[in-house]
């Protein structure tokens, strides 16, 4: 069992969590980062994907919380993890949860949606980012 929880932990930190844009093969669509475009309005094509990073830390009570207006329009795809020091993830070490959540969204048909992504402590909303998208 501990070699398939390290495995789980090698394969989180080596697939991690990307900052760019670029073009998924699997996706078979624009991967964009919300975080680093700088605009609150985003016009993507059916297929692309977007994502949002922000801090985790749950025994600190650092997590996160999406909202997706039009589900029919932008759906939520996945949910990645990437560990700041996955080698204090053994048991009695402190700190080791720190990590960088990131949320994966999918344009599913044209239309808008808007997608809010809430930084939360201990369950309280500290900030709070919005975008509108439009898919063609």
């Amino acid at each position: 069992m501990p070699k398939l929880i390290s495995g789980i932990l090698l394969f989180v930190f080596f697939t991690g969590c990307s900052n760019t844009k670029s073009t998924d093969s699997n996706n078979k669509g624009t991967t964009i980062d919300l975080n680093n475009i700088g605009l609150k309005e985003v016009t993507v094509k059916v297929g692309d994907q977007l994502t949002y990073s922000f801090e985790v830390h749950g025994s600190v009570g650092y997590s996160g919380a999406y909202k997706i207006d039009h589900e029919e329009v932008v759906m939520f795809a996945d949910e990645k993890i990437k560990y700041h020091h996955p080698e204090r993830m053994k048991e009695g070490m402190t700190g080791g949860d720190a990590a960088t959540g990131t949320y994966v969204f999918k344009a599913k048909a044209p239309g808008t949606a808007t997608i809010t992504v809430d930084q939360l402590f201990r369950g309280e909303v500290e900030a709070s980012s919005a975008f509108n998208i439009t898919v063609q």
